[in-house]
């Protein structure tokens, strides 16, 4: 039996996503970051897979976790910058809304002034050559170039700041007055309008001095438009709404006039909503809103929580970890993943960065190791992930270092209960150095 599904089944999941995260209540969403050892090519890290060994992996490789909060996620359609002498599509209620995120025919832009339009007549496909500038929040505007753009909303300075990437921008739609222009076009927004009339076939024969009349029929009221017949080639070249009407469903031209024949013009009606809709109603459906973009910072040490000694390689999203201690869901903000050590600071020698240091009389026999994240010899702690076994107190070696200290101490915080959660996410990058003083930002793009 044939069947299909809606772009809004692709945003509800974009939606359900977004709404899921930073709640006081599961799923609980933390970001990831870790790998200190080198990639086989450091310069081209392999892509990940989702098999159960690349999630084995990078539970070894967690240095430490943050967790997303709401305001760190933001739907998102792909951006399309305005850019003069381009032909844009216009909107079409016959259009799948499958298609909507097509950058190859895009029918809405971002400008220079971070305003975000839509396009709803093209002039029959001709380039765009006037940068829409309009912020009028109850019509649709035409410029000189005879497209005719409707104003949706401008990017806040959060918003450009936190969520536009050169391939994405945010959207969204707004549920109080906040007193912003989008909330402005979306309480004037008319549902089942007709604001644009596509011209199939101009015909020929039509007189310019006396264009033929148009006659809106539907189910809806008060919509009505002009024609303007082009003198040379004797067709209907342009239409002009006069009055976009409301409450259409369904509409049909009538071309009346005494001359000419063969025009066929198809009114394009305005998109549904809930509770009501109409062109700049819902920005995040009309779009068609279907990714989530995160931004997640990483902010210096976190108050002393992340070690920054070691680069990393490597960031994930987990869904739902458990804390070690308790088997409870982890619910607070940072976690640092390392087991530390507490050596004699009395020896000389020195551990290496990501050799494996080890309890027992080889490595090959060892009964506790991990890979050393950082090591500081001026208090003895010495961090490492990747661990196998439990630490007792006595010496440890340095597989390639070959330093022996003794072990006083160990740092029993509660950690994340390794291979628990879903990873929902892997991505492998080129090395990245931490600092004290440094901020890394990262934005990561899902598509449902």
């Amino acid at each position: 039996m044939p069947s299909t599904y809606t772009k809004s089944l692709e945003i509800l999941n974009a939606e359900l996503f977004k709404s899921s995260v930073g709640g006081t209540s599961e799923p609980y969403i933390y970001f990831t970051f870790g790998k200190v050892g080198p990639w086989t090519d450091e310069q081209n890290p392999p892509t990940p897979t989702s098999n159960v060994t690349q999630q084995i992996e990078v539970w070894k490789n967690i240095i430490g976790a943050k967790q997303i909060q709401g305001n760190d996620v933001s739907l998102c359609v792909p951006r399309i910058n305005w850019t003069s002498g381009n032909v844009y599509s216009q909107y079409d209620d016959q259009r799948n809304t499958t298609d909507y995120g097509n950058t190859a025919s895009p029918f809405y832009v971002l400008t220079t002034d971070y305003n975000v339009y839509k396009c709803l007549s093209n002039n029959n496909g001709e380039p765009s050559t006037v940068k829409p500038a309009s912020t009028i929040t109850n019509s649709a505007v035409e410029g000189a170039d005879k497209y005719v753009w409707k104003y949706l909303y401008t990017l806040t300075d959060d918003e450009k700041l936190k969520f536009l990437t050169t391939n994405y921008m945010p959207v969204k739609k707004i549920t109080e007055d906040n007193g912003s222009l989008q909330w402005s076009v979306q309480q004037n927004a008319i549902e089942g309008a007709i604001e644009a009339i596509k011209i199939e076939d101009g015909g020929s024969g039509y007189s310019s001095v006396s264009p033929p009349t148009l006659v809106i029929s539907g189910d809806g009221i008060d919509a009505t438009a002009v024609a303007t017949v082009n003198a040379t080639t004797t067709a209907i070249n342009s239409i002009s709404i006069q009055q976009k009407g409301s409450g259409y469903t369904n509409a049909t031209i009538s071309v009346i006039s005494s001359e000419g024949s063969g025009a066929n013009l198809r009114p394009i009606i305005s998109p549904p909503g809930n509770p009501s809709g109409g062109h700049g109603s819902s920005p995040v459906e009309e779009l068609g809103a279907s990714n989530a973009i995160i931004n997640l910072r990483l902010n210096g040490t976190e108050s002393g929580v992340f070690d920054i000694q070691n680069n990393f390689r490597q960031i994930a999203l987990i869904k739902n970890p458990r804390l070690t201690s308790s088997l409870a869901y982890a619910t607070g903000i940072v976690y640092s993943q390392l087991t530390t050590l507490f050596l004699d600071t009395t020896g000389s020698s020195d551990f290496s960065l990501d050799e494996i240091a080890f309890q027992g009389a080889t490595l090959e026999t060892a009964t506790f190791k991990g890979t050393v994240v950082s090591w500081n010899s001026n208090n003895g702690e010495l961090k490492l992930n990747d661990v196998t076994g439990n630490p007792k107190s006595e010496i440890i070696t340095g597989s390639s270092s070959r330093t022996v200290r003794a072990v006083v101490g160990v740092d029993n915080s509660s950690k994340l209960q390794r291979y628990s959660g879903s990873i929902l996410y892997i991505d492998n990058s080129v090395s990245i150095q931490r600092s004290a003083e440094q901020t890394e930002e990262f934005k990561i793009i899902l598509s449902f």
